[in-house]
């Protein structure tokens, strides 16, 4: 599944290939018939890619505004709920853009950063990070729970932002990199990595005035309090899996409880 599709005139092919690296070089896969020869399985190509991308940006100029092929485009992106329009540069879209398309919001083409949140907002994250598997591989095993998030999604964080903004004590609601750039965490990481350390702390004498303790810290005092025995050396990855697996039994415990005696085994297999 193709993150955005880009529906354009063959006119203004250089300034969609601009906007397509711009979009690639944030993480997002772009498709806009770049690779596709007019053969008969052309069309079909094209309506596979738009009815499965995430996104439809169209770019409006003089060309893609007679150009049937961009109005059948749109009409099929705004009847799914996700076209997003741009102009080029020296159109005017108050004249331009041919009735009933006009009524969508429309942004220069040059603000991809514009356009990039507005994906945010709808929950469309970019679906890769360059050089992200290697990153993290690297990264799994640090004490330092930033460089390990500067590797997620924001979607992946949006799990970890939502725990820390319930918590009683801490939140992110009263810093300004929250208000002005959320849902995109990856601009107040120090923040989320902050507050999460802080309120997963549990000691007020490190919450007021001290550095709250390193990501390995707060995994060693969880696994503590539950009394879960192990190297006292051990790295995150197996702190990680020791928590978690604990927590699995036990849940699994309480499920098995709650299942009449002739039932469980036969839940337990498909489990």
């Amino acid at each position: 599944m193709t993150d955005v599709f880009i529906s354009y005139s063959q006119k203004d092919r250089q300034l969609t290939e601009r906007l397509a690296s711009q979009l690639e070089a944030r993480g997002y896969s772009v498709w806009w018939d770049t690779d596709l020869q007019p053969t008969g399985s052309f069309h079909e190509a094209i309506n596979e890619e738009l009815g499965s991308s995430k996104a439809v940006v169209v770019i409006w100029t003089n060309a893609s505004a007679n150009s049937d092929y961009v109005k059948k485009e749109i009409t099929a992106a705004r009847a799914a709920g996700k076209l997003y329009s741009t102009h080029g540069p020296g159109f005017d879209p108050g004249k331009g853009i041919p009735a009933p398309y006009n009524e969508t919001h429309t942004i220069a083409v040059e603000d991809v950063d514009v356009l990039a949140n507005a994906f945010m907002r709808n929950r469309i994250p970019p679906s890769r990070r360059q050089g992200r598997d290697k990153i993290t591989s690297e990264r799994l095993n640090s004490e330092d729970l930033l460089s390990f998030l500067s590797v997620c999604t924001n979607e992946e964080l949006d799990p970890l932002v939502e725990l820390i903004n319930k918590a009683v004590t801490t939140n992110l609601f009263a810093s300004p990199k929250y208000e002005q750039f959320s849902p995109d965490h990856q601009q107040y990481l120090d923040q989320v990595d902050l507050q999460f350390r802080s309120s997963a702390a549990n000691d007020f004498k490190l919450i007021f005035g001290k550095e709250p303790p390193s990501y390995r810290q707060v995994l060693l005092q969880v696994a503590s309090k539950r009394k879960l025995q192990g190297d006292p050396n051990r790295g995150v990855p197996e702190l990680e899996r020791q928590i978690y697996n604990a927590r699995y039994s036990e849940l699994l415990a309480k499920i098995s409880e709650a299942i009449p005696e002739g039932e469980k085994e036969a839940f337990l297999n498909r489990l």
